[in-house]
């Protein structure tokens, strides 16, 4: 089971051909409504926005999506507390999108590898 960044998402509706070949591979591939509302964010503040939307929505209803939860919360907490401690910084939509795939032990998808494999126990891969 997968969960898809935000980086890796616009690379799909880019039609660019990594992400999409190993998106269109995988089974149980999901998004978070984090990850959503950073890529809604994106085209609404995009001078085309009445040209990504349509895509945006036809490609956020083909994933199953994730809403965090408590326990989603709790684990951000602890692990933004462990980052800070070590002196890494990390923005918060990225801690929030770790913590649910380690919840439901989801393997993540984004072409940012360094930048997550900071979070311990988390698994990546990237389609690159």
């Amino acid at each position: 089971m997968y969960i898809v960044d935000t980086d890796v998402s616009i690379d799909y509706m880019k039609g660019i051909a990594p992400a999409v070949n190993l998106i269109n591979s995988l089974e149980n591939v999901h998004l978070t409504t984090i990850t959503i509302a950073e890529l809604f964010f994106g085209a609404y503040n995009s001078p085309k926005a009445a040209k990504h939307l349509p895509v945006l929505f036809n490609y956020v209803k083909s994933f199953d999506r994730l809403t965090p939860q408590l326990w989603d919360a709790i684990r951000f907490g602890k692990i933004k507390a462990e980052l800070t401690k070590k002196g890494i910084v990390i923005g918060d939509e990225d801690i929030f999108n770790a913590s649910i795939a380690l919840s439901y032990g989801f393997t993540f998808i984004t072409r940012n590898v360094k930048h997550y494999s900071r979070i311990k126990g988390l698994r990546v891969i990237s389609p690159a």
